[in-house]
């Protein structure tokens, strides 16, 4: 897991620089058994600011979001492996941008191959 506090203010006038959260932090956990690899990831982010008079009027809400993947790895030598992503597993909602809101739920099938 990792979190960061990150204090970011512009030099003129000492406010918190617009899109830069304060507070950041993730946390995975990944089980394997066999050929079988099961991960689950939680990703925060806290509020932002979105002006730079930082008025938390227009602030954007802190999110937390879940993801979760399951893998069958197909070849340990070349660590290849194939899978399923579920982003946002709690279907939450949240932005980044004003007016811009993230998709809910969605899936990612993939197919890694190292060489």
């Amino acid at each position: 897991g990792t979190y960061s506090y990150t204090d970011s203010e512009n030099r003129k006038t000492g406010a918190q620089l617009i899109f830069v959260p304060y507070h950041k932090g993730t946390c995975l956990a990944t089980y394997s058994f066999n050929r079988f690899e099961l991960s689950a990831e939680t990703l925060f982010t806290g509020e932002v600011f979105t002006r730079s008079d930082n008025n938390a009027r227009y602030n954007l809400e802190g999110y937390a979001i879940v993801n979760g993947g399951l893998a069958l790895v197909l070849d340990r030598r070349l660590k290849s492996k194939i899978g399923i992503n579920v982003r946002n597993v709690g279907n939450s909602q949240y932005m980044t941008q004003p007016r811009r809101p993230y998709p809910g739920r969605h899936y990612a099938i993939n197919l890694i191959f190292n060489f």
